[in-house]
Protein backbone atom coordinates (compact mmCIF):
# COMPACT_ATOMS: atom_id res chain seq x y z
CA UNK A 1 0.00 0.00 0.00
CA UNK A 2 2.48 2.50 1.01
CA UNK A 3 4.82 1.82 -2.94
CA UNK A 4 1.44 2.26 -4.33
CA UNK A 5 0.79 5.69 -2.48
CA UNK A 6 4.29 7.44 -2.81
CA UNK A 7 4.77 6.55 -6.82
CA UNK A 8 2.47 8.32 -7.25
CA UNK A 9 2.84 11.55 -5.47
CA UNK A 10 6.38 11.24 -6.48
CA UNK A 11 5.20 11.54 -10.27
CA UNK A 12 3.26 14.31 -9.33
CA UNK A 13 6.37 16.28 -8.26
CA UNK A 14 6.03 16.16 -4.57
CA UNK A 15 9.18 15.09 -2.99
CA UNK A 16 10.82 12.23 -1.10
CA UNK A 17 9.90 13.23 2.28
CA UNK A 18 6.28 14.46 1.61
CA UNK A 19 5.34 11.33 -0.23
CA UNK A 20 6.62 9.36 2.87
CA UNK A 21 5.40 11.12 5.69
CA UNK A 22 1.24 11.28 3.44
CA UNK A 23 1.60 7.81 2.61
CA UNK A 24 2.64 6.65 6.04
CA UNK A 25 -0.60 8.81 7.47
CA UNK A 26 -2.63 7.80 4.83
CA UNK A 27 -2.55 4.29 4.64
CA UNK A 28 -1.14 2.53 8.10
CA UNK A 29 -4.43 2.79 9.95
CA UNK A 30 -5.70 0.72 6.69
CA UNK A 31 -3.24 -1.93 6.70
CA UNK A 32 -2.82 -2.19 10.29
CA UNK A 33 -6.83 -3.05 10.61
CA UNK A 34 -6.54 -5.08 7.35
CA UNK A 35 -3.46 -7.64 8.70
CA UNK A 36 -4.86 -7.61 12.19
CA UNK A 37 -8.38 -8.74 11.36
CA UNK A 38 -6.84 -11.45 8.15
CA UNK A 39 -4.25 -12.44 10.69
CA UNK A 40 -6.62 -13.58 13.14
CA UNK A 41 -8.77 -15.22 11.31
CA UNK A 42 -6.19 -16.92 9.38
CA UNK A 43 -4.73 -17.98 12.89
CA UNK A 44 -8.31 -19.00 14.12
CA UNK A 45 -9.47 -20.82 11.01
CA UNK A 46 -6.49 -22.49 9.72
CA UNK A 47 -5.08 -23.36 13.33
CA UNK A 48 -2.20 -26.19 12.54
CA UNK A 49 -2.87 -26.76 8.55
CA UNK A 50 -0.26 -26.87 5.75
CA UNK A 51 0.05 -25.81 2.53
CA UNK A 52 -0.53 -29.04 1.52
CA UNK A 53 -4.40 -28.33 2.95
CA UNK A 54 -7.25 -27.16 1.59
CA UNK A 55 -8.19 -26.19 4.82
CA UNK A 56 -5.44 -24.05 4.68
CA UNK A 57 -6.08 -22.18 1.05
CA UNK A 58 -9.69 -21.74 2.32
CA UNK A 59 -8.79 -20.10 5.45
CA UNK A 60 -6.50 -17.63 3.41
CA UNK A 61 -9.03 -16.91 1.06
CA UNK A 62 -11.50 -16.22 3.79
CA UNK A 63 -9.09 -14.32 6.43
CA UNK A 64 -8.00 -12.36 3.28
CA UNK A 65 -11.74 -10.90 2.39
CA UNK A 66 -12.61 -10.72 6.05
CA UNK A 67 -9.34 -8.11 6.29
CA UNK A 68 -10.66 -6.08 3.31
CA UNK A 69 -14.06 -6.02 4.78
CA UNK A 70 -12.47 -4.23 8.44
CA UNK A 71 -10.54 -2.14 6.44
CA UNK A 72 -12.73 -0.35 4.21
CA UNK A 73 -14.85 1.21 6.69
CA UNK A 74 -11.52 2.57 7.70
CA UNK A 75 -10.74 3.96 4.35
CA UNK A 76 -14.13 5.65 4.30
CA UNK A 77 -13.59 7.45 7.18
CA UNK A 78 -9.84 8.37 6.50
CA UNK A 79 -11.32 9.50 2.83
CA UNK A 80 -14.39 11.47 4.95
CA UNK A 81 -11.58 12.91 7.09
CA UNK A 82 -9.62 14.66 4.49
CA UNK A 83 -7.07 12.53 5.15
CA UNK A 84 -6.88 10.27 1.81
CA UNK A 85 -8.66 11.14 -1.33
CA UNK A 86 -11.35 8.69 -2.85
CA UNK A 87 -10.53 7.23 -6.57
CA UNK A 88 -11.38 9.02 -8.78
CA UNK A 89 -12.75 8.50 -12.86
CA UNK A 90 -9.52 8.11 -15.00
CA UNK A 91 -11.99 9.96 -17.61
CA UNK A 92 -12.05 12.82 -15.07
CA UNK A 93 -8.14 13.62 -15.87
CA UNK A 94 -8.72 14.62 -19.41
CA UNK A 95 -8.42 18.43 -19.22
CA UNK A 96 -11.03 17.97 -22.83
CA UNK A 97 -13.65 16.47 -21.28
CA UNK A 98 -16.96 17.92 -19.45
CA UNK A 99 -17.67 16.10 -15.84
CA UNK A 100 -21.65 14.98 -16.54
CA UNK A 101 -23.53 14.11 -13.33
CA UNK A 102 -26.03 11.11 -13.54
Amino acid sequence: GMVLTVGPLLQEGVGWSDALRDAFYSETASIVFMEAVAIGVDIWVAGEATVEDVLFWTSLLFSLTMGLLAAYPVNVLLIKLGVKEGMMNPRMLRSDVQPTHG
